[in-house]
């Protein structure tokens, strides 16, 4: 990732010491340039009542992998993905 562009949120419900809180994230659009692409992502979050207490989107810019003479391999997560 190169930069996080843009957040929007909006709080539905209030959070409460206590609370579990669960995100996801959903990838609904994908604009690819030459060298690098953005990525416009859904948010949403819930709590232990499957309650939807916060609803947004996220926007990011990538490196595209293979972008430019000199690019290189992106690296892997500790995970190995």
């Amino acid at each position: 990732m190169v930069a996080f562009v843009e957040q929007f949120a909006r709080f539905l419900k209030p959070v409460l010491i206590g609370d579990t809180l669960s995100p996801v994230h959903e990838v609904k659009e994908v604009q690819p340039k030459r060298t690098t692409g953005l990525a416009k992502m859904k948010a949403k979050m819930t709590n232990q009542r499957r309650d939807v207490v916060l609803e947004g989107s996220h926007t990011y810019l990538f490196k595209r992998r293979g972008a430019g003479k000199d690019a290189r391999p992106s690296a892997k997560c500790s995970d190995g993905h």
